[in-house]
């Protein structure tokens, strides 16, 4: 592989630089060369780079043997200057990489940078007498970010944790250090000011005694104060010990103690004689007692004074019989003489009571059995929804001895009532039960239309509105419930009867009427003008009248039954029904409907939307049938003897959008455009384009052909006309003669050729689009023995930008060489692709690849081929 330099045979002048083609050499006014020059001397007064006086150097001189001293002014722009025996700066050099073996200090004295850092790795280096050095004492772990120091450090200010530093002997003082977060364990620490830090852990003991206050913020991790003289909170006091105190006094307000959890209680435990005081106040709130140690209330104490045994009060009272509110039947077992009776139901269930939904162990009042099914009322437990279990308060004689009360707690009929068993019971199950009201706010229950509030009975409203009823228009009805009340009311209009009507006439004085129907009329005899919305009827109804009828504009006669005439000055807009013969109108664009017409004739164009019939019909009154197309799928349609029609031979495929005929087409004038593919027997006509994979294109007598005629077997008889273009794999009888050409590249096996011009052996490679480029990627290649050179313009495109090339190439039949001779790129700093070629020593052939450093290149290449 190799790369040769562009050759400029006869030289080259850009501006007023030229270069001279025999001699190579440069002549410029003002040359700001950069690296682009390279030279062993340089024509001119400054030849050799010596002595060059007043003269500004610009840019790089690569190479150049410089005789003498050079001494220039200051110059930023000299980036490099080759290989120096020595050179003196007095004043700063700012470089980016400084490359030496030998860094010498002012003195002469050698820094040796070439051999090993000074130790081991993580060593800090030092200067030992002017040779870098290292000591395990002194290192930095880049991993971790630590520097340790086995012996003293002696600093300023030293920043970090504690833990980091050696035992310091005797006292260390420093000034304020806001940083200092940990110090360690001391024996002993002395603030004249102020300590003011985070967490102070330790004993009680480490502090000196704090004389005054100590008022903290909020400190949470404080867990012993030792003895306090007093404790000011803010917040809550947790602990999980003993508050142990002689006294808790409310702050602003009472004081509530209250357990936490499911059942947890409160304990007051005074000792020996002791005993628990409310200093004469009262205890409020309590409930019903239910054990023999359990405080009573006043209520309970009352009832006990009247002779009652009060019972744990019950959540719901029954509303009626427990089959009627489960809607099953229902089986009492007395279980041991009453302890642990049921009630079981079957066919049905109860969730509800009263508006209450129960639940598990809610205490039920049942009451209201009746008959035989008396000694099953009591208290019950709710064990599920079919099963109910007399209470363990309520299931013994002695439990149910009548003066029996409890109390019903919820529900919407018997809220806050209070009821009493009056029957004693000698044995549970046989004995009846009869539970009776006795007090609370369901005292009273509201009969039927009434509605009891607190103590106040009230009328049920039956929305009846209060207004008057009945007129001259209307009658007054009215509706009555079994009790009596008035639940309905309202007014409906009077119907008059016509049959019951007496008079002959209409008083003059009625000027209005909503009738909207006057039944069946023998006739109607009207000598003034009928105003109506719309008159329907059959046409035999109205008499025959005589002479004209003449109306105003009636937009609402849809029929006029059999007209001798009609004559119309303006639209008709409507349907026209009858049997007249012909009905002729000028132009009426407002006629929108004309009924179902038997026929219609129309020589004008008929504009419509939407056309809805069965048959459409030619002129001659042959139908187009359009429900159907003429033959099979992608048949192209045309008149079949006054019918759609459909060939094999005539179709088309949308999806391609190929249209196939297997027949000829018959051109009388004009042209035919696109690819003439498969023509035939096209006589005296101009083809252009190319005539691809023709069997026979013969007998093109007087016509010109331009254009490609691919893969013809037979191409002859061109008679009296001009063959322009390609003739591919075509036998050709007789000879051929052509003008310029520039475009002919191949002419198959020739025994001889005679040509009066110049021959050109140009191929035209194949043009590739959007391949895509890595490194060495093959973008063309081609026989060395076929052709020499070749010329490539190139298009590349990737995400660093875009780049245009031109290259030529030239092969030796050894190694192929090309020349980069025009290249732009958008990309300032890189191109997007390089190029090279050579002879592939796998393949034989010419190769020519390209290589990027860019992501998600593509390249595409127009290739010119020239004959060897």
């Amino acid at each position: 592989m190799a790369t040769k330099n562009f050759v400029v045979k006869n030289g080259l002048t850009v501006g007023t630089a030229t270069i001279d083609a025999a001699t190579g050499n440069l002549t410029v006014n003002n040359a700001a060369l950069g690296t682009l020059a390279s030279a062993t001397t340089f024509a001119g007064s400054g030849a050799n780079l010596t002595n060059l006086p007043g003269a500004n150097v610009t840019g790089t001189v690569p190479a150049s043997t410089i005789a003498g001293t050079v001494t220039t002014a200051a110059q930023p722009n000299i980036t490099s200057v080759g290989t120096l025996t020595a050179l003196s700066v007095t004043g700063n050099v700012a470089a980016g990489n400084v490359k030496t073996n030998n860094l010498l200090y002012a003195n002469g004295t050698a820094w040796d940078l070439g051999g090993n850092p000074g130790g081991s790795n993580t060593y800090v280096q030092y200067n030992d007498e002017g040779e870098f050095a290292g000591v395990a004492g002194f290192t930095f772990n880049d991993a971790t970010g630590v520097l340790a120091v086995t012996g003293n450090v002696t600093t300023g200010n030293v920043s970090g944790s504690l833990g980091s530093f050696s035992t310091v002997a005797g006292t260390l003082t420093t000034a304020a250090q806001p940083n200092i977060t940990s110090t360690g364990t001391l024996t002993s620490l002395a603030v004249t000011g102020n300590v003011t830090t985070g967490n102070v852990s330790g004993s009680l003991g480490d502090f000196t005694t704090v004389a005054g206050s100590l008022t903290t913020a909020a400190q949470p991790n404080i867990t012993s104060v030792g003895t306090l003289s007093s404790l000011a909170v803010t917040g809550n006091v947790d602990t999980s010990a003993n508050l142990v105190t002689d006294r808790i006094i409310g702050k602003t307000s009472g004081i509530s103690i209250t357990a936490i959890g499911t059942n947890q209680p409160v304990t007051l435990v005074p000792t020996g004689t002791g005993a628990v005081a409310v200093s004469s106040k009262r205890i409020t709130d309590l409930a019903t007692p239910t054990a023999s140690t359990d405080a009573a209330t006043k209520q309970y104490v009352d009832d006990v004074a009247q002779g009652l045994a009060v019972h744990a009060p019950c959540r719901v009272a029954s509303t009626g019989t427990v089959a009627t509110m489960s809607g099953g039947t229902v089986a009492y077992d007395n279980g041991t003489a009453g302890v642990g009776a049921t009630l079981t139901i079957s066919g049905g269930s109860i969730t509800v009571i009263d508006g209450t939904t129960l639940t598990t162990d809610d205490r039920i009042l049942i009451k209201d059995e009746t008959g035989g099914n008396l000694p099953n009322n009591g208290i019950y437990v709710y064990t599920s929804s079919t099963v109910l279990t007399r209470a363990d308060d309520f299931d013994t004689p002695t439990e149910i001895a009548g003066g029996d009360f409890t109390f019903v707690s919820t529900g919407t009929i018997y809220n806050d009532s209070g009821w009493v068993n009056t029957d004693p019971v000698t044995t549970v199950g046989t004995d009846d039960i009869t539970f009776v009201q006795f007090s609370g706010a369901g005292t009273y229950t509201a009969g039927a239309g009434l509605t009891l509030t607190g103590t106040e009975f009230l009328i049920t409203d039956t929305a009846v509105a209060a207004q008057a009823y009945g007129n001259g228009t209307h009658n007054a009805t009215f509706t009555v419930n079994s009790r009596g009340q008035l639940t309905n009311a309202s007014n409906v209009a009077i119907t008059a009867n016509a049959e019951v009507l007496t008079g002959t006439s209409i008083a003059s004085g009625v000027t209005g009427s909503s009738l909207t129907s006057v039944g069946t009329l023998g006739s109607l005899d009207v000598t003034g003008n009928v105003g109506a919305g719309n008159v329907s009827g059959t046409a035999g109804s109205f008499t025959t009248v005589a002479g004209s009828l003449t109306t105003a504009a009636q937009p609402n006669i849809t029929s006029v039954g059999t007209l001798s005439g009609l004559t119309v000055t303006a639209g008709i807009v409507g349907s026209v029904t009858g049997t007249a013969s012909t009905i002729t109108t000028a132009a009426q664009p407002n006629i929108t409907s004309v009924g179902t017409l038997s026929a219609l004739t129309v020589t004008g164009i008929t504009a419509t939307g939407t056309l809805q019939t069965d048959n459409l019909q030619y002129a001659n009154g042959n139908p187009w049938d359009l429900s159907d197309p003429g033959g099979a799928n992608t048949n192209v349609q045309f008149n079949d003897s006054e019918d759609f029609g459909g060939s094999a031979n005539f179709t088309f495929d949308k999806d391609t959008s190929n249209l196939t005929v297997t027949g000829n087409i018959t051109v009388a004038t004009g042209t035919i455009g696109g690819d003439a593919g498969r023509l035939s027997n096209v006589v005296g006509a101009n083809v252009t384009g190319a005539v691809a994979f023709a069997t026979t294109a013969n007998s093109v007598s007087g016509s010109n052909v331009s254009g490609a005629v691919s893969f013809a077997t037979t191409a002859n008889s061109v008679a009296g006309g001009n063959v322009t273009g390609q003739v591919a794999n075509a036998v050709v009888s007789g000879t051929v003669y052509s003008a310029a050409q520039p475009n002919i590249t191949s002419v198959g096996t020739l025994t001889s050729v005679t040509t009066t011009g110049e021959v050109k052996s140009i191929s035209y490679g194949t043009s590739r689009s959007n391949v895509t480029v890595s490194t060495n990627t093959v973008i063309d290649e081609f026989d060395p023995s076929t052709y020499r050179t070749a010329k490539y313009v190139v298009s590349a495109s990737g995400d660093d930008g875009y780049q245009s090339i031109e290259t030529l190439l030239v092969h030796d039949g050894s190694d192929a060489y090309i020349t980069i001779y025009g290249s732009i790129c958008s990309n300032v700093s890189a191109d997007i692709v390089e190029l090279s070629s050579n002879i592939n020593g796998v393949s034989g052939n010419v190769t020519v690849y390209a290589t990027t450093s860019s992501s998600n290149t593509n390249l595409n290449i127009v290739a010119q081929r020239i004959l060897t």
